[in-house]
């Protein structure tokens, strides 16, 4: 049985956030827990490293996390937030599992929601089936590997562009 458990999480601003030295190379002490200029307006990419709890290894989960305003500032500039978190369907409406939105920047509470998703999806028969189960709030580094491996069973041909 596989019971998640979260290892690290790291943080890096988004193009647009107004990081002091947004120029110099963040320290590890900015990507673990970063300090929003404005705790109002923020936007990170958000690396999650989880793995089973009686392990030291650990896969990645990767989205978002920005705030109402900086959401709202890049919709109404109509500028491009990130091909890794909007799915591109033809569709006017954004389509994503990610940015997570929050009011004001909180790394706790990004934390601790982070291990109440390990928590709801775990336990599990193996560590494929909690990832995706992880995946659908967190996509997980490895999602198409799992789909293409389920299809491939079953004889189904991948889609072209699931690779992407």
């Amino acid at each position: 049985m596989i019971v998640a458990d979260l290892k690290r999480i790291l943080f890096t601003p988004i193009l647009g956030t107004d990081r002091p030295g947004f120029r110099d190379p963040p320290t590890l002490g900015d990507l673990e827990d970063p300090r929003p200029r404005d705790p109002e307006h923020f936007a990170y990419s958000m690396e999650a490293y989880i793995g089973d709890r009686d392990g030291d290894a650990a896969d990645l989960f990767d989205g978002m996390v920005c705030s109402q305003s900086w959401l709202a500032a890049r919709l109404l500039r109509d500028d491009e937030i990130g091909t890794q978190h909007l799915a591109h369907f033809p569709s006017p409406a954004i389509i994503t599992n990610t940015p997570w939105i929050m009011r004001r920047w909180d790394r706790a509470e990004i934390e601790r929601t982070v291990r109440l998703i390990c928590d709801k999806y775990s336990p599990g028969p193996d560590w494929r089936t909690v990832a995706d189960r992880i995946g659908r709030w967190l996509p997980w580094e490895y999602d198409y590997r799992y789909d293409e491996d389920v299809n491939r069973r079953h004889g189904i041909p991948t889609p072209p562009g699931w690779d992407a």
